[in-house]
């Protein structure tokens, strides 16, 4: 598949119609006079629309979820204040020409897949462009500031939908430059190297030391994204206590967002009320070193699947629509690779999976994982006669985990099925035979 995202508007666009191009918050438009069109970047490369202003009236695409915001909200002259912008002290401008990138968006999770495109952005056009970046305040210690010149837009997410025009920024941009150009973004690029990722934009602190130690519940206080509502604390705590007798040397540890709720002591609490670079820094370190990281689906999964390699999205049923996308999308070239996101999924808010479920399918998982690693390794074990035995391998690559137990639990779980099942198929079959006999 050719990839066509990070491509310059100038090699789809004439210098005609590069000079009508405006960003209306996370909207790249093609302004003419009547009308305006939705151009290739974003989202927009997947719901293309094309509007009759005066009218009102849609001429090509349809609306839905995504453009029906610029649709209801888009104004002539609804410009940005510039009191909302921090431009950056321009002493020196290195090249003649520059390109703008754009990562406001109406969620984190969106502007942080976008923040991700600066990697290749870099790679590409740093030689010949001098680099700006449209940025909410969340994500700007993100920006290597070595490598981009930073416009803060101090805009919340929610208020990215009021549909400013951006052209307060291209114009500040143009004064300096001979040409601008702007440049396609990809929210579902396939990242092929996530630790080139986390070196180039520094999402780990520098003291980092790699250590498998934790077991992370990520934490949300809005009601709506909580695991059974009311019940949440509850069930936490009785998973993680479950969870302890398969992982005994483990450290249990809950992040997100601090509430009034509190957890026993058994427990590290490192949830926060404000994010910001060293509270994002320090959470990154726990996933990092979480042997498995267990959170509703939604953004704030995004680093875990980043830095995990076990996540567990548990997914509300209308949810499912949504399922992979809300994650680290990278290459699955192994057996393992599909264990780095597993969904389960649950009613509308997630009741019907209780704690000793959750902990069950979670142990039964991760058992498969680690037999699967165990398989790989022999692909690049050359000496055969040297070759770990699978228990000796689950010893030395995984010692906080108790092997035994969960065989047992297999087994308990096969046995119970198993007798179910034969129970089930007698009282099927004497049915049948009440049914001949009438």
């Amino acid at each position: 598949m050719n990839k066509i995202s990070n491509r310059l508007f100038s090699s789809f666009l004439s210098n005609q119609d590069l000079a009508k191009v405006k960003l209306v918050s996370y909207f790249p438009l093609l302004v003419d006079e009547d009308k305006y069109s939705l151009l290739p970047s974003d989202h927009c490369f997947y719901y293309p629309l094309t509007v009759d202003v005066k009218q009102k009236k849609v001429i090509k695409g349809e609306l839905n979820f995504f453009n029906q915001i610029i649709f209801n909200n888009y104004k002539k002259d609804n410009l940005l204040p510039l009191d909302k912008v921090n431009f950056p002290d321009l002493k020196q401008v290195d090249k003649q020409n520059a390109i703008i990138v754009n990562l406001i968006d109406n969620c984190y999770g969106h502007s942080f897949l976008k923040l991700l495109n600066l990697y290749e952005i870099y790679s590409l056009y740093k030689d010949v462009f001098d680099i700006f970046v449209i940025c909410p305040v969340a994500l700007q210690h993100f920006v290597p500031n070595d490598k981009f010149k930073l416009i803060n837009v101090k805009l919340g997410f929610n208020d990215a939908m009021i549909c400013y025009d951006f052209e307060p920024i291209i114009l500040w941009v143009k004064q300096q430059y001979q040409t601008i150009d702007f440049v396609t973004l990809d929210t579902y690029y396939c990242h092929k190297t996530p630790d080139d990722l986390t070196t180039f934009f520094g999402f780990l602190p520098e003291n980092h030391i790699s250590k498998k130690q934790y077991i992370t519940f990520y934490y949300r206080a809005d009601y709506f994204r909580t695991w059974a509502g009311n019940k949440q604390q509850k069930r936490i705590i009785n998973f993680f206590n479950q969870l302890q007798n398969y992982f005994p040397t483990t450290q249990l540890v809950i992040a997100g967002d601090l509430d009034s709720t509190k957890f026993p002591n058994s427990i590290k609490d490192i949830r926060t009320k404000a994010f910001g670079k060293e509270v994002d820094l320090m959470c990154n370190s726990y996933f990092a070193n979480s042997v498995i990281v267990i959170g509703l689906i939604g953004s704030n999964m995004l680093q875990p699947s980043m830095f995990c390699d076990f996540t567990v999205h548990l997914t509300q049923k209308n949810k499912i629509t949504i399922i992979a996308e809300e994650m680290l999308n990278h290459p699955i070239e192994s057996m393992s690779g599909w264990f780095k996101n597993i969904y389960l999924i649950g009613n509308e808010d997630l009741s019907d999976i209780n704690s000793n479920l959750l902990c069950e399918q979670i142990i039964l998982l991760y058992h498969t994982y680690i037999a699967k690693k165990y398989k790989e390794s022999a692909f690049t074990d050359e000496l055969f006669s040297s070759r770990m035995s699978q228990s000796e391998f689950y010893k030395n690559q995984y010692p906080f985990f108790d092997i035994e137990k969960s065989i047992q639990l297999k087994s308990n779980i096969t046995d119970f099925c198993f007798k179910k099942s034969i129970i089930k198929y007698k009282i099927n079959k004497a049915l049948k035979k009440l049914k001949l006999n009438y």
